[in-house]
This record gives structure tokens, sequence and C-alpha cells, in this order.
């Protein structure tokens, strides 16, 4: 299993602001588009001091990728998931 699988976006959102997501942010988050969710997982990483890396996904969007042992230097290539 790839590192960025062992984290759930609660996960992140816990090392940012050290609080349990609630249902309204959730709900916020879930009504995003794509391109938002990685915008808003890019802001909680940096709070978090966590490491970010942009997939593309088999549908062909870019997901951005979030975990604690990444290296903080996001990488510039966009790997396929």
């Amino acid at each position: 299993m790839s590192e960025e699988c062992q984290y759930s976006f609660g996960d992140l959102f816990q090392a940012a602001y050290h609080r349990e997501l609630d249902r309204a942010e959730a709900m916020k988050f879930v009504l995003a588009s794509q391109e938002e969710k990685n915008e808003f997982v890019r802001a909680l990483a940096r709070a978090a001091n966590w490491g970010t890396r942009d997939r593309v996904g088999s549908d062909g969007k870019v997901y951005t990728a979030f975990s604690p042992t990444f290296n903080m230097n996001p990488t510039t290539n966009r790997n396929k998931i």
C-alpha cells in the first residue's frame, strides 16, 4: 500500500486543526470541485506540516495525495494512480 493511502482526510484535518472535522465542514468538502478539494488539501497539509503529491487518476483528474512522511518539497511530476 502506498503511504498516501494510509491517511484519511479526517486525519489530515485533525493534524492541521487539532480537532475533528464537523459535519458542515465535511459536507463543504464533499460538495467542492476536485480542484477546490486539492487546494484545501494543500492548505491543510501546509498547516499540518505534511507533504503532498499530485496524482493523475484513471479518470484523467488530478488528485492531491498527502502524508506526514512525504518529502516536504512536493514533486512536480504527476504520477498516475
